[in-house]
This record gives C-alpha cells, sequence and structure tokens, in this order.
C-alpha cells in the first residue's frame, strides 16, 4: 500500500529526530490529533533522484518507468523531456499504476516526478528567487487543501528560507514572507 514504517537510509540524516519525535508522538494520542508529515526539498545535487529512485527501485517493480532515464545525461538537453514522458505515461495509465503499486506509492512517484522537473531546472539557472516561489508554492498548496482547513501546521526550514527580513544571502523574497499567513502567525 505504499506505508513505511522505517525512515529510508536515505533520508536518516534529513532531521531524523523531528521524523523519529512525530512518530513517536503519534504513537501517544488518538488518531484525530496524529500529526501529518509532508517532507519535500529541492534536489540539489543531481544524484538525489538516483538514489530515490533506486530506493523506490528496491521496494516496488518500477524499473520499466524509469527505464528512459537511462540513456540520458542529468540535467542534459533530453533530461526535462524524458521526465515529462514519465510523468504523462503515469497519468496516461494512472488506474493501471495505482492498481498494481497501491495509490500511496503512485502518488510518491507522481511527487518524485514532479520535484525532479522542478529541481532540475533550479540547477540549470540556479536562481534562489525562483526556487524559493516554488517551495512556497509546494507548501501553499498543502495548507490550503481543503482537507486541512482546521489544522495547524509546522514548516521546518533552514534559517535562510524562514527569515521574516532580509537578515543574510541575497535580498529576496523568502518562504515566510511569501506564505499567505499572517505575520503574527509566523515564529
Amino acid at each position: 500500500d505504499g506505508e513505511i514504517e522505517e525512515i529510508p537510509e536515505l533520508l536518516r540524516f534529513f532531521d531524523q529526530h523531528l521524523i523519529e519525535g512525530i512518530k513517536a508522538f503519534n504513537e501517544t494520542v488518538d488518531d484525530s490529533l496524529h500529526f501529518e508529515l509532508v517532507y519535500m526539498d529541492m534536489n540539489h545535487w543531481n544524484s538525489n533522484f538516483e538514489v530515490c529512485q533506486n530506493w523506490i527501485e528496491s521496494q516496488i517493480d518500477v524499473q520499466d518507468l524509469f527505464f528512459p532515464l537511462n540513456a540520458i545525461i542529468v540535467d542534459g538537453p533530453n533530461y526535462a523531456s524524458a521526465l515529462e514522458k514519465i510523468k504523462t505515461d503515469l497519468l496516461e495509465y494512472e488506474a493501471s499504476y495505482q492498481s498494481e503499486w497501491g495509490l500511496t506509492w503512485y502518488e510518491r512517484i507522481v511527487d518524485l516526478i514532479d520535484g525532479e522537473l522542478i529541481s532540475s531546472e533550479f540547477r540549470v539557472n540556479r536562481s534562489s528567487e525562483w526556487r524559493e516561489a516554488h517551495m512556497t508554492q509546494f507548501i501553499q498548496t498543502i495548507i490550503d487543501a481543503p482537507e486541512r482547513a482546521d489544522q495547524k501546521f509546522i514548516v521546518n526550514t533552514g534559517f535562510a528560507h524562514a527569515q521574516k527580513q532580509t537578515l543574510i544571502g541575497e535580498n529576496i523574497q523568502r518562504l515566510a514572507q511569501l506564505l499567505e499567513v499572517p505575520s503574527d502567525q509566523i515564529s
């Protein structure tokens, strides 16, 4: 069904204590009080996607789906179009893939492809403003989802993303400035 009980080794160095703390908390409270974890990041290094792809391939049979990427140079001229082709196939054969892998794995793979399309564009253009805008859009979509209307959120980021005013780095709008959340609710 795609649910996982253990943190994949490839994520262990990313906020392991936060993830394990949320999991431990959820074990002590009623389901209605559980924290939901949504994890995202830009694939700053061109190997991140391949590491995730290999981990998914170790869990379920998806090698044929990713096969077109084998002869493509990451971030090369044909990379984005190969990813778009995979995305098109995922959408066209959605019912079949969901039946084969389950909904959670299907959604996870679609998110992986979407994330890599955005990340690849970032790695090519290296625009911090572009990166912040896409991170904000992703988080705002999560916050604005109707099923989350009455939920509270923790957005865990590095300091540079969370600053309310530019204290370090380029003079661009950062995540905390871009989210459509009243400033008194951001701490």
